[in-house]
């Protein structure tokens, strides 16, 4: 599942357009960090081998985070990930990527008052070469 993150990341990273919404892309959000940024969140992986290919789901949430004002900039981030990863082909090392769909997403205000966070679901398609 690391190849599969390190795909994503590197789709999201070398985007120009996401990069100027975002501070950055996080694995570990250091210290320092400033908003917006994206995270990687939970990762879960079902398998759907069969006897001729070793096929999994794999399902990966990314975080957005936005302390600016109201709803708006995680909306705007949100709809750019969207457009750079639903349907959208990864290069991934010892995988053949077969799809990867937008499940569900959500935004709400987290309990510090201050912070909007923005939850995204992907689910991937993948079987190992």
């Amino acid at each position: 599942m690391w190849e599969i993150q390190k795909a994503i990341y590197n789709t999201l990273t070398s985007d120009t357009m996401l990069m100027g919404l975002v501070d950055n892309v996080h694995d570990h959000v250091p210290e320092e960090s400033t908003y917006p940024y994206v995270t990687f969140g939970n990762t879960s992986r079902v398998d759907f081998s069969t006897v001729t290919t070793n096929g999994f789901e794999i399902n990966q949430v990314l975080n957005i985070y936005s302390r600016n004002r109201g709803r708006k900039e995680v909306h705007l981030i949100t709809e750019a990930l969207y457009n750079l990863l639903h349907g959208q082909q990864l290069s991934i090392t010892g995988y053949e990527h077969i799809n990867m769909r937008f499940e569900s997403g959500e935004i709400g205000l987290l309990n510090d008052g201050l912070t909007y966070q923005g939850i995204m679901r992907l689910r991937l398609t993948v079987c190992k070469q």
